[in-house]
């Protein structure tokens, strides 16, 4: 199941046999290899085709911005942990706080 996961290079749907919820995976890659896996579980509604678009364009934007500083994984501020989110939802709007 794993080695399926890591296969794809895009957002996927898993509805996997070790848990009981399906969930999307993203792979991250740095530099070619695998640098961990975006997971987004939500057990409240069903995974629609557009949450898998806006997972694969995440799973981007944090491969992105694990090539721009390399401790990222690491380095778990305030911005690190709900950056992506914060920006999907609005909550983040000034553009100095984004850049």
């Amino acid at each position: 199941e794993l080695s399926r996961m890591e296969a794809e290079d895009k957002a996927q749907w898993v509805n996997s046999e070790h848990f009981y919820t399906p969930f999307i995976n993203y792979t991250l890659r740095r530099k070619n290899r695998i640098a961990g896996h975006l997971f987004i579980v939500n057990m409240f509604r069903q995974i629609t085709p557009g949450d898998i678009e806006i997972s694969d364009i995440l799973g981007r934007l944090i491969e992105k911005a694990m090539e721009n500083d390399r401790k990222y994984q690491m380095q778990r501020g305030r911005l690190y942990d709900y950056f992506f989110s914060d920006i999907l939802s609005g909550k983040i709007s000034d553009k100095a706080e984004i850049n």
